[in-house]
């Protein structure tokens, strides 16, 4: 199986609000605690309404959820948009995403 390179997510549980999604999301995919997020933008993929928020990850990604991950890995900006150019991105606006924050010249979250 080819695996494809995405950001972590999940769906909103009834009662949460994004933030309140993310900080959940990311609790249980990757084990970390981030305080602020700044909001990206929205996206659609497979007909579905995908908010996209920025968060600074200051501690280390020591575990995560290997039932959710194959494996994670960070990249730079330049090699996201060669797997965008390759269709190994797993929605397809990973890309667009990362490009809009890079735009809002955010350099502190």
């Amino acid at each position: 199986m080819h695996s494809k390179w995405g950001l972590p997510g999940g769906h909103v549980e009834r009662g949460e609000d994004g933030v309140e999604a993310v900080r959940r999301e990311l609790r249980e995919e990757l084990s970390v605690r981030p305080d602020d997020f700044t909001l990206v933008g929205d996206y659609y993929y497979k007909r579905h309404h995908h908010r996209i928020y920025a968060a600074r990850i200051s501690e280390p990604i020591e575990r995560f959820d290997r039932r959710e991950l194959r494996k994670i890995a960070w990249f730079p900006f330049a090699s996201v948009q060669s797997l965008a150019e390759k269709n190994n991105l797993h929605a397809g606006y990973e890309a667009d995403a990362i490009a809009a924050y890079i735009a809002t010249g955010v350099t502190k979250l």
